[in-house]
């Protein structure tokens, strides 16, 4: 292929040139590096053998089962209501108003969102742009 030929597949535009021909050369090569990455990270690996359990994660000295049987029976799960005690109580001023707004319904949700964007529109329109 000539270069004149080369040059009738370049799309000229005014933000710049686009060739099909080096976008693919420069595609294939991306794609070969991350396929020398993937195989390096492959190669340099710890093997995982079936059957052998080299990487279990630590349970803090309990084996898999005896988690499994804790979580079954709900001992070890804790609500979020007890984890974020101290953040509602710090918070108590807000959180008590906001709460009874909170329906639950989705279309409550939507409102408030279209009137805060409706908002923002008009504060933008009003003293944006300069």
């Amino acid at each position: 292929m000539q270069l004149e030929e080369v040059y009738k597949l370049t799309l000229i535009t005014e933000f710049g040139q686009f060739n099909a021909i080096v976008f693919t050369f420069v595609l294939c090569v991306s794609l070969l590096i991350s396929k020398a990455v993937v195989m390096l990270a492959k190669f340099s690996s710890v093997e995982h053998e079936k059957g052998v359990n080299k990487c279990m994660s630590f349970l803090s000295g309990h084996s898999e089962m005896d988690i499994k049987k804790i979580q079954n029976s709900n001992e070890l799960q804790v609500s979020g209501h007890n984890l974020l005690w101290g953040f509602k109580k710090a918070l108590k001023f807000y959180y008590t108003p906001v709460k009874q707004e909170h329906t639950g319904n989705i279309l409550d949700y939507n409102i408030w969102i279209t009137i805060i964007l409706a908002i923002l529109l008009m504060i933008i329109v009003l003293f944006g742009g300069t």
